[in-house]
């Protein structure tokens, strides 16, 4: 009896360290673009947005979006249609050391200067995404990006 009950409660150590248990997110319907985050990394930005529903908290939501940037009033990149899923959503840890926090986020991916209209300046341009919602809402974010 007691070797069951040790099993017992090691299968369900096992599912709620796995993130089974207590995990799911948030999915009230986004009211705003919280954040659009495009961070360097080589030759290239990785881009991530977060959606806020109406009380500002992080949600997720199925949907599309169209990603652009810009500098010096030109398009420099603008992708196709996208559609996403709640499920797209994940939770992870953004930021180092005492900036560290979790964000629920559609990470959009990596992006290559070379796959650009025209390689950027150095300086400064916009990420512009504009996601639309299953019921048909548009929601438009901007994040000033450093190149």
């Amino acid at each position: 009896m007691i070797k069951r009950i040790a099993l017992i409660i090691g299968i369900l150590a096992v599912v709620a360290l796995s993130g089974c248990v207590g995990n799911s997110l948030n999915s009230s319907p986004p009211d705003y673009i919280k954040t659009i985050s495009a961070v360097q990394d080589g030759q290239g930005l990785q881009i991530y947005f977060i959606l806020a529903d109406k009380s500002s908290a992080m949600t997720t939501s199925d949907g599309k979006f169209v990603l652009k940037m810009t500098q010096d009033g030109r398009t420099i990149y603008q992708s196709r249609l996208v559609n996403v899923t709640k499920s797209d959503f994940a939770q992870r840890s953004v930021g180092m050391g005492n900036f560290a926090h979790d964000v629920v986020m559609d990470y959009v991916g990596r992006i290559a200067y070379t796959d650009m209209r025209s390689i950027p300046k150095s300086g400064m341009g916009e990420v512009i995404l504009t996601f639309t919602t299953p019921d048909g809402r548009v929601l438009d974010g901007k994040e000033t990006v450093f190149f």
